[in-house]
């Protein structure tokens, strides 16, 4: 397995999942994961997926964003759009309502990026409701029977393939994202999760087990290096 000897799954609670942790360590937080994606490839994953598609001729233009966090990659990926010449529309969804409040406030008047409550289990979309679904560093928060249902949702609401990205759970990713926490981390939430972000996330083999379990056709997974790994059907 591509990232380190195998490491059992934890079942435990992220600080960040608390729909009462403090606002302002929620923030301090969305800077450390900005940062986190910026270094270390967060964004790129799924950019390369999409301009995958973009390049076999595959409509791009309407995405939704599932556990859209605080909607950093929605205005990245608007971003590569524009780079394209694409109008790019990103609908963020997110259960946790201080983080969509932040979210709006922070990231709410970039053209194409809308904001709404919703859960991944249960989409408030049509079928084939979108170009593509995403979702990022959303996986690893779901026991198995939860994680199976929003990839069902994604698969139904996403014409083309869903692209899910995710940390790989392994002692090589853990020792790399705990000297991260360590060293580079400067809050409480990211010192305390990231750490166990890993030992919460699947193995490419589960997230493969995963996506067949949730009806996708023919789902792959890609790892880049030794931390993240990307999820498509096809």
């Amino acid at each position: 397995m591509k990232g380190g000897v195998a490491m059992m799954r934890l079942v435990a609670r992220e600080l960040i999942d608390d729909p009462d942790v403090d606002r302002a360590a929620l923030v301090a937080s969305a800077r450390g994961i900005e940062a986190s994606n910026r270094r270390f490839g967060g964004h790129a994953v799924v950019l390369r997926e999409l301009d995958r598609l973009r390049r076999a001729g595959v409509p791009v233009e309407r995405l939704v964003d599932v556990g859209a966090g605080f909607g950093d990659l929605a205005e990245a990926v608007v971003s590569w759009g524009r780079r394209y010449g694409c109008s790019v529309e990103v609908l963020c969804i997110d259960h946790h309502p201080t983080i969509l409040d932040l979210a709006r406030k922070q990231r709410g008047t970039i053209p194409g990026v809308t904001f709404i409550a919703g859960e991944g289990c249960s989409l408030p979309l049509q079928e084939h409701g979108a170009d593509v679904a995403l979702s990022t560093l959303t996986l690893h928060h779901l026991e198995p029977c939860d994680a199976v249902v929003m990839l069902r949702e994604l698969r139904r609401v996403s014409r083309a393939t869903p692209i899910v990205a995710d940390l790989v759970r392994g002692v090589v990713p853990y020792v790399l994202v705990w000297l991260w926490s360590r060293l580079l981390a400067r809050d409480r939430l990211n010192r305390h999760d990231g750490p166990l972000s890993v030992r919460r996330a699947y193995t490419p083999r589960e997230a493969l087990a995963l996506a067949r379990e949730a009806g996708w056709h023919e789902p792959r997974v890609r790892v880049t290096g030794v931390l993240r790994m990307v999820l498509t059907d096809g």
